[in-house]
This record gives C-alpha cells, structure tokens and sequence, in this order.
C-alpha cells in the first residue's frame, strides 16, 4: 500500500512539473517575438532616438573609462530583448571586444581600421572580421577572442550582444545617398540600410559624425583613443598608416568601382553585380576595396541636383526632413522647390 501510495506521489510530481516547463517553453519564443517586433517597430515608427553621448575630450582615466562602458552596457541591455548574459566587463587588461556599425558611407570602414591600429598598440592581439550577415559565423569567431574588432552595417541581436562596446557613424543623409549610388545602389536599398542605422544607434557607447571627423581626424583619434583605453602619443604615426590605406581606397587600380560601366536590368540587378565584383575586389585586411572612397568631400548631393537622382533626394528628405533638422543636418532649399 505505501509502496502504491509513493508511485502515485511521482507520477503527480512530473505531471506537475511537465506542465510548468511546457508553459516555460511557450512563453519564452512568444516573449522574444513580442520584443524584437518592438525593436524593430521602434527604428521606423517611434519618434528618433537623442544621439548617443559625445565624447569631448579623450577619456584618459580607468575609471572614466569603465563608466562609459557600463553606461554602454546598461542601454544595450535595456533595448536588447529577451535579455541575455552579457560579456564579461572589459577592464583596461581584460579584453575588449568591438563592433563597428554606423550608416553606409558615413566613414565606418576608416574607424574600424582606426579601433584596430589603436588596439594594438596595447601590445595586444586584435582578431578582425568585416562584411554582410552572410559572414556573421565568422564575425561571432572574431568576438570569442579577449581583443576583437568586427564591421557590421546590418543590424544583428546576436552580434550586439556578443561585443561589449559598439561604436557607430553617421553623415547628412543626402550625401550617404549620393555616394552610395556610385555602386547602382537605388533609394530603396539605401532606405533600408537607414533603418539597419537607426537600429543600432540607441546601442552605441559613441558615434562618429563623418563631416567632424573629415575636418580633423587627428582629433577623432584622440577620441576614439581615450574610449579604447590605447595611447594617445603620436597619433599622427597611425593616422599617416590609415592614410595610406585610404589614398589606396581612393586611386585603386582597374576594375575598380569608379570604372564599373552601368550594368544593364533593374536597379536590383544592376546593385547585386556590381557588390559581387566589390567583394572580389575587397581587401580582407582593411575592408577596403578599390575605388571604394569616392568624392569624399561633405556636400557630394548636391551634385544629383538635376540629374535621374533628384526625385530619390527628394525623397529622401521628405521622409527624413525632421530626423535632419533634429540632428544639425541642414535642408536642402533647392528640393523643395
């Protein structure tokens, strides 16, 4: 009799129990599609998101430093959902792992090259990896290392919890536009692309604006040194080093992207043909490929201004008009007319 009486205490138990890790199982896929449905609904409906903190000065102490990036921390945790252990904190001795995001053609493949440089002048190993989502295995190899430095522009749950400091960047709308259709790129790829930005800004420690850090890059070293935690002597060594790395990006040999000729098809046909050939082109140490700088000077929209890109500037502005005044981006007078 007791021995019956036992048995059915067990069964009652795991019955029980399989009923709460069911319920467990359930909710948690619910929970997690409610959140990012939120995430994603927050990038192109809600109203935009102030700019992540400036860095004025180089941060140059450890505990300056550290609070940044617990700052950092906490408002990725605070976006990021369903919530996840996040890294270990990153000490100036401890590792550092970062992802470079930011709008296309607003200068991010220059600050991922800048975060390596400065990395490894703590006398440190860096593991890189750049690209698309279709190389996100390796990207998520590259941040299982102490010191890692990855290139993302799509937005990436995964990846922005993999790193423990995002950096981002940005440029005047028109002009990311204008320099993004030298590759047959058409308004709505780079709308899309936008909103990958938009995605990614409220998680970043630091943004990089392209037109500051066109006028003086020594002094976007000095900032971008004080947030790694690297020496800030002699930056003009590294910039002399990023510099040549850029003049190869501006006067690369033939095949490169200023020789493309218009390829024929969609817009969709004629962008995917001309990436392939970019991405043989690339170069896997830098990121850069040839030709890739183009016109780099602020203010290259204006040069659409009566030709087959007008209609997508004015597009462009009519849709992101308040984004821009809200963030010191000037209205082009001309496209409202």
């Amino acid at each position: 009799m007791r021995r019956s009486r036992c048995a059915a205490l067990g069964i009652s138990i795991a019955i029980a129990l399989t009923v709460v890790v069911g319920g467990l199982l359930t909710a948690a896929p619910a929970a997690a599609t409610a959140a990012t449905s939120a995430l994603q609904k927050r990038g192109s409906t809600d109203p935009i998101p102030p700019p992540p903190p400036d860095v004025a000065e180089p941060i140059r102490t450890q505990a300056s430093r550290k609070r940044l990036l617990a700052e950092a921390r906490a408002r990725r945790a605070g976006v990021l959902s369903p919530p996840a252990p996040l890294p270990p904190p990153a000490g100036l001795g401890g590792g550092l792992r970062v992802l470079v995001t930011g709008l296309v053609r607003s200068g991010s493949t220059w600050q991922f090259n800048a975060a390596v440089a400065l990395l490894r002048r703590r006398n440190v190993t860096v593991a890189t990896a750049h690209g698309h989502l279709r190389e996100k295995r390796q990207m998520l190899d590259a941040l299982r290392h102490p010191f890692a430095v990855v290139k993302v522009h799509e937005h990436d749950q995964d990846l922005a919890r993999s790193a423990e400091l995002i950096l981002t960047s940005v440029r005047h709308p028109l002009d990311s536009y204008a320099s993004y259709v030298a590759f047959d790129a058409d308004v709505g790829h780079w709308r899309a692309m936008f909103d990958h930005y938009l995605l990614w800004r409220p998680l970043a420690a630091y943004e990089m604006r392209y037109e500051t850090f066109y006028e003086d890059r020594i002094a976007e070293l000095e900032r971008l040194a004080g947030i790694l935690g690297a020496p800030a002597h002699d930056l003009d060594e590294i910039d002399e080093d990023l510099d040549l790395q850029l003049a190869a990006a501006m006067y690369g040999g033939d095949g490169a992207a200023g020789t493309f000729k218009p390829a024929e098809g969609t817009p969709a046909d004629r962008f995917r043909r001309s990436r392939s050939r970019l991405r043989a082109a690339w170069d896997p140490k830098t990121a850069y490929y040839r030709k890739h700088v183009v016109d780099p000077e602020p203010g290259r929209s204006a040069k659409l201004i009566g030709t087959r890109h007008e209609p997508a500037l004015r597009v462009i502005e009519a849709d992101l008009g308040a984004w821009m005044r809200e963030n010191g981006y000037r209205i082009n007078e001309t496209l409202k007319t």
